[in-house]
């Protein structure tokens, strides 16, 4: 790629019409992040408005307490101490794979 610049190729893509540069910036896009599908958030947008207005959605069924337990207490304090518990899980689970002897 030594034989052109960034610069003349900056120059040439300025001399393409607004729809090749359109698509020369897609085609580059997705070299550069081929995991991205090419969506906009519009189109998104636009096709769950689309599936919306179809009723695709009118009879989904809740998931809504499905999975509750039914003696899980959803108290400020209860809930803040059960989250704490299952964020610092791994930290116990440190401790009995490596033991409690720190002098290693």
């Amino acid at each position: 790629m030594a034989d052109i610049s960034f610069e003349e190729v900056a120059q040439l893509a300025e001399k393409l019409t607004k729809e090749e540069q359109a698509a020369l910036i897609e085609r580059l896009q997705q070299r550069v992040h081929p995991r991205r599908s090419g969506l906009t958030q519009e189109q998104v947008l636009a096709e769950f408005e689309r599936r919306k207005a179809n009723g695709e959605f009118e009879n989904a069924e809740s998931l809504y307490g499905k999975f509750a337990h039914p003696a899980t207490d959803l108290a400020d304090d209860s809930l803040l101490k059960t989250i704490h518990e299952i964020a610092t899980e791994w930290e116990q689970e440190l401790d009995e794979f490596f033991g409690d002897d720190k002098s290693a």
